[in-house]
């Protein structure tokens, strides 16, 4: 007779419908061990997979799955065989992420997505588990398989969701100035991408929703030509403000001004997301007062909204996985000091602790007008502004 090992008995589970001990995975015990075991976990009321599957073939429960896949079926599914336009695919059903190129209807689930609704529904209500497979034995036969629309339409954007002429070229053309511009950066060029980081403490109870213990974090990455290397370095601004406002953004250029970070430079380019605090009236005079005050030129460049994965994220993606390995040890950072410390022990990167505070600065500025379509503005070195427009 074979012997169970312990972590074989902490695994395995009685059946009191078969009176075997076994689960998934496992082959069937002989029927001499199965006896002993019986006779010491006699007390249990668990049931098997396999009993479990033979006690649903009744009528009735039958009948009960056939009905919450009707409910959880639109009435209108038996119209996904109409040949529609390429307009009406667009404005009335979804891109699927599965499949490149491809819309599915809003109000139709896929059959995976319906057997988990299920599953469910049965264990609160019926009390009771169902396999994937039985789901799928016992579906009604008039609900027909999903079915896809292959869009010919080559304007049509997966990230934005929708279809406008140029839109995919000048993406393209940007994405090309911004790869051309991290590799080959000229001589005394001075390239700054620069995005907004949150990290949320072990005293947030709730993620995303507790914000009073938020820690902000403006990122912005220096890029320059030294001989033939091309050198990055990274400028983590921490501070607890939570408003990612306009006062954060002047704080933290400031700061590079003070320690000469813009100096012996003949060309700056500017890279950044389409977000209001980079795209405001008030931001965009003061990056003109800048450009007016070192006399040179400065093009800043708006990424296209979902289009703005950067430099950026990379980074702040490195502080999070190494924020992960410290509370493996139980070194859990709460506080902006304890930020600061772990982004200085990454390589080439300074933590710099923020006071922001407001100021009625720049308050009789006009504000201008289409910002969002906005996607390139120079500073010129007299002070004012030209801007480029996508319509």
């Amino acid at each position: 007779m074979s012997i169970i090992s312990k972590k074989e008995k902490n695994i395995l589970c009685y059946c009191c419908s078969c009176g075997k001990y076994q689960k998934r995975g496992l082959r069937n015990r002989p029927d001499e061990i199965n006896i002993q075991l019986h006779n010491k976990y006699s007390n249990s009321k668990k049931i098997c997979n396999k009993c479990n599957l033979r006690n649903i073939k009744k009528k009735s429960e039958i009948e009960i799955i056939r009905k919450y896949w009707l409910e959880e079926t639109p009435p209108d599914s038996d119209e996904r065989n109409e040949v529609l336009s390429d307009e009406e695919i667009i404005s009335n059903w979804k891109f699927c992420k599965k499949k490149k190129k491809v819309l599915r209807h809003p109000q139709r689930k896929t059959d995976s997505e319906i057997i988990k609704t299920i599953q469910l529904k049965f264990s609160k209500i019926e009390n009771k588990q169902i396999s994937k497979t039985t789901l799928r034995k016992y579906k009604p036969k008039r609900i027909r398989k999903i079915k896809y629309f292959r869009c010919t339409d080559t304007s049509y954007c997966k990230h934005c969701e929708q279809s406008t002429e140029g839109h995919k070229e000048f993406v393209n053309h940007q994405r090309e100035i911004y790869l051309n511009k991290l590799k080959n950066p000229k001589e005394n060029e001075g390239i700054f991408v620069f995005d907004f980081g949150s990290f949320y403490p072990a005293n947030c109870k709730i993620k995303y929703e507790n914000k009073i213990n938020k820690i902000c974090d403006l990122l912005i990455v220096k890029i320059t030509r030294n001989a033939n290397q091309v050198k990055k370095e990274y400028f983590d601004f921490i501070s607890k403000n939570i408003s990612q406002d306009f006062h954060y953004v002047k704080k933290s250029f400031e700061h590079l001004l003070d320690n000469g970070q813009f100096s012996n430079l003949n060309e700056i380019t500017f890279f950044s997301d389409n977000g209001n605090h980079f795209k405001n009236k008030k931001t965009l005079f003061f990056f003109s007062e800048i450009a007016e005050k070192l006399q040179i030129q400065i093009i800043h460049n708006f990424f296209v909204a979902h289009h703005g994965a950067n430099i950026c994220d990379s980074h702040l993606g490195l502080v999070k996985q190494t924020e992960n390995k410290l509370k493996n040890i139980n070194i859990i950072p709460v506080t902006c000091d304890d930020y600061s410390n772990l982004v200085e022990n990454l390589s080439q990167t300074n933590g710099i602790l923020l006071n922001v505070t407001t100021s009625p600065q720049y308050s009789n500025i006009l504000p201008l007008k289409g910002v969002r379509k906005i996607h390139q503005i120079q500073y010129l070195s007299s002070g004012k502004i030209k801007f480029w427009r996508m319509d």
